[in-house]
C-alpha cells in the first residue's frame, strides 16, 4: 500500500513539474512579448519625437532665412524699403513652410521697440509689426473646412484677435535685449513662450464657438542688421492643434516644463488614471508602457519633452500574447489528460502486477534476511573468538584455583589418614594412600599445564612482547629449532583482545612448523607504525603448494583457516606465501587500533 501511494504521489509530483514547466514557458513567452511590445512602442515614441523635433526644425531653418535676407535685415519701421524681390522671397518661404510641412498660421517682422499699446503717428492706430504674412489663414474658418457641401451664410465678421500674440512677442523682444543685443559667431538663438491665443481661425467655428480652437504658440528669432545689433524679430504662429496632428494618437502629450504647456489628440480620454503622473512628467507605473522623452528642438529653454503611455489592453490584445495564453491552456490541459493517464496506467500496472510484485517482495526480504545473516555470522565469529578467550581465560583460573584448592584439602587430608594408620600394621592401605597422593600431584600438574594453556598468564604478567620472547624460547628449546625473534612493538598500543589473537597465530603457526616443516630455523618479526601492526613468521622448510593443502592437509587446512578468521575478526588482513622446497612465510597485517567486528 506504501508503495502504491508513492507512486501515485511520483506521477502528482511529474504532473506538477509539468505544469510548473508549461508556467515558466508561458512566463517567459509573456517577457519576451512584453519586450518586444516596450520596444515597438518606445520605437513609435521616438518616431513621434523625431516628427515633433522636425516640424520645430523647419519653423526654426525657415525663419532663421528670412532673418538672414539682406531685405529684411535692412527693412524700416513700415517697411517702405522692402523691394519686390524680398517680399515675394518671404512670401514664398511662408508659403513652403505653411502649406507643406508644419501648417504655419503666420510670420511677423516685428521691431525692436514694438508697443501694441501705443499709436504709431505714422498710420495714427496702434502700432503693429512692420510686416506680418498671413495670406493663407486670412478669413477662412473651421465652417467651410468641415462642411464643404453645405452652403451656410457666415458671419457677419469673426475677429482676428491678435492682442495675445503682440503682448507675448514684446515679452520676447525684451528676452532677447537682455540676452542676445548683440550677434555672436552666427549663432540664432530660439524662444518660445506660453500658450495664447492667436489669430488663426482655420480651426475656429463661428457656429460652436471656443477659443481653444485657435491656441497656439509664438517661436520667434532675433533679427539682427549687418552691423550685428539686435533689430527686432522673425515670428512664426502656429496653432496647437497643429502639434497634435503630429501625435500617433492621444496616448502620446507633448509638453514644455517651463510653460507648463501641453497637447494632445481631440479624442475621449482613455487615460484618465494617467493625469496626475502626466502633470508629474514622470511616467505611469501602472502602465506596462509608459516614458517621457525628451525633444530636442532649436529653443533655448530646452523643456519639451513627449510624455508617452499605451493601456494595457493593447499589450494584452497583441496576437503574441493571445498565442502565449493559448499555449499555457493547452499545456495545462495536455498535464491533466498525461496525468490522469499516468494514474491509470500506474493503476493496471499494479493491479495485474501484484502477484509477480509479491514474488519479487519475498525474494527481496529473502535476500536482505541471506545479506543480514551473513553480517551477523562475520561479526559474531570475531565475538566468540573473544568470548572464547575470554571463556578460557576464566575456566584457566577456575581450574588453577579449583585444582590447586582441592589438592590442597586433598593432600592434608590423605595427610591425616597417613599419621592414623601409622601405628598400626596397615602397610598395603598406607601404600595405596601414598600411591593416591603421588596421583593427585600429578593431576595437579597436568590440570596447571592445561590452564597455562588455555590463557597464557604471561599476556597478562609480561605483556604481547614478554609472553612471545617466553613462548618462543620453550618452543624452540622442546623442537630444537633456533627461533629468530625481532620484535619492535609498544606492547601498551596493542588491545588486549588484537594481543591475544597474534599470541594465538605465532602458537599456531609454530606447532605448523614443527609438525609439518622439516625446517632448520625459524624467525618471527613484531613490529608496527603508526597505523597498523605487522607480523611474519618465516621457516626454511619444505614449504608446500597451497592447492594440496585442500585435499592431503585437512588439519593444517583448518589451522590455517583458524589464524585467518582471528585476523580478518579485527579487521586484518592475512596471507601464506609457500612454495615446495622454499619454506613457508604467515603474513599478518592489522590495524592498530584495531577491535572486533
Amino acid at each position: 500500500m506504501n508503495k502504491d501511494l508513492k507512486g501515485y504521489a511520483g506521477i502528482c509530483l511529474v504532473g506538477i513539474l509539468m505544469s510548473i514547466g508549461v508556467s515558466v514557458k508561458y512566463r517567459e513567452d509573456i517577457k519576451s512579448a512584453r519586450l518586444s511590445y516596450m520596444n515597438e512602442e518606445h520605437y513609435k515614441s521616438m518616431e513621434a519625437a523625431k516628427r515633433i523635433k522636425d516640424v520645430f526644425q523647419t519653423l526654426y531653418e525657415g525663419l532663421r532665412i528670412i532673418a538672414g535676407l539682406p531685405g529684411v535685415k535692412t527693412i524700416d519701421r513700415h517697411a517702405q524699403n522692402l523691394d519686390d524681390n524680398a517680399r515675394s522671397a518671404v512670401q514664398q518661404i511662408y508659403k513652403s513652410i505653411a502649406g507643406t510641412t508644419t501648417a504655419l498660421s503666420e510670420i511677423y517682422i516685428v521691431p525692436l521697440d514694438f508697443d501694441p499699446g501705443r499709436v504709431d503717428p505714422f498710420t495714427g492706430k496702434l502700432e503693429e509689426p512692420v510686416i506680418m504674412f498671413d495670406g493663407l489663414i486670412i478669413g477662412k474658418t473651421a465652417l467651410g473646412r468641415r462642411d464643404p457641401e453645405i452652403k451656410r451664410p457666415p458671419p457677419k465678421s469673426i475677429d482676428e484677435i491678435e492682442a495675445y500674440e503682440y503682448d507675448l512677442l514684446t515679452r520676447q523682444l525684451a528676452w532677447m535685449k537682455t540676452y542676445f543685443p548683440l550677434e555672436h559667431d552666427g549663432m540664432v538663438p530660439a524662444v518660445t513662450g506660453p500658450e495664447v491665443i492667436t489669430c488663426d481661425n482655420t480651426r475656429f467655428n463661428p457656429l460652436h464657438p471656443d477659443d481653444r480652437d485657435r491656441l497656439g504658440l509664438v517661436y520667434s528669432l532675433p533679427l539682427y542688421s549687418f552691423q550685428g545689433r539686435l533689430k527686432g524679430s522673425v515670428s512664426g504662429v502656429i496653432l496647437s492643434s497643429v502639434l497634435s496632428d503630429y501625435l500617433p494618437s492621444s496616448h502620446y502629450i507633448l509638453g514644455n516644463r517651463k510653460y507648463h504647456y501641453t497637447v494632445r489628440k481631440k479624442e475621449p480620454d482613455d487615460l484618465p488614471a494617467s493625469g496626475t503622473w502626466i502633470k508629474q512628467i514622470r511616467p505611469d507605473p501602472d502602465l506596462i508602457y509608459s516614458e517621457v522623452l525628451p525633444v530636442k528642438i532649436p529653443d533655448t529653454d530646452n523643456a519639451w519633452y513627449l510624455w508617452a503611455g499605451q493601456a494595457n489592453e493593447v499589450f494584452e490584445k497583441r496576437s503574441d500574447v493571445a498565442m502565449a495564453q493559448q499555449f499555457a491552456v493547452l499545456g495545462y490541459f495536455s498535464c491533466f489528460l498525461i496525468t490522469v493517464a499516468a494514474f491509470l496506467g500506474y493503476f493496471m500496472t499494479r493491479r495485474h502486477g501484484n502477484r509477480l510484485e509479491l514474488v519479487n517482495e519475498t525474494l527481496r526480504k529473502q535476500q536482505a534476511m541471506l545479506e543480514k545473516s551473513r553480517a551477523i555470522i562475520k561479526r559474531f565469529s570475531g565475538k566468540i573468538l573473544s568470548v572464547r578467550e575470554e571463556e578460557t581465560k576464566r575456566l584457566g583460573r577456575d581450574l588453577h584455583d579449583m585444582v590447586g584448592s582441592m589438592a590442597v584439602a586433598l593432600n592434608a587430608r590423605l595427610a591425616v589418614i597417613e599419621n592414623e594408620i601409622k601405628g598400626a600394621n596397615a602397610m598395603d592401605a598406607l601404600n595405596n594412600i601414598r600411591e593416591t597422593k603421588r596421583l593427585v600431584d600429578v593431576i595437579v600438574k597436568d590440570f596447571k599445564k592445561i590452564a597455562v594453556n588455555l590463557r597464557p598468564p604471561q599476556l597478562e604478567t609480561a605483556g604481547l612482547s614478554g609472553a612471545l620472547r617466553e613462548y618462543c624460547f620453550e618452543a624452540g628449546r622442546h623442537a630444537g629449532l633456533p627461533v629468530d625473534l625481532n620484535i619492535d612493538v609498544k606492547d601498551d598500543n596493542i588491545p588486549g583482545e588484537l594481543a591475544i589473537a597474534l599470541y594465538r597465530v605465532v602458537q599456531e603457526s609454530l606447532n605448523n612448523v614443527v609438525k609439518h616443516a622439516r625446517a632448520e630455523k625459524i624467525s618471527v618479526h613484531l613490529c608496527e607504525d603508526d597505523e597498523r601492526i605487522f607480523l611474519e613468521v618465516r621457516d626454511n622448510g619444505a614449504g608446500f603448494d597451497p592447492a594440496d593443502v585442500e585435499t592431503h592437509f585437512s588439519n593444517f587446512k583448518m589451522g590455517i583457516l583458524g589464524m585467518r578468521e582471528r585476523v580478518e575478526s579485527f579487521g586484518g588482513e592475512f596471507a601464506v606465501e609457500s612454495r615446495p622446497g622454499t619454506g613457508t612465510s604467515i603474513k599478518v597485517s592489522v590495524p592498530l587500533k584495531a577491535s572486533l567486528i
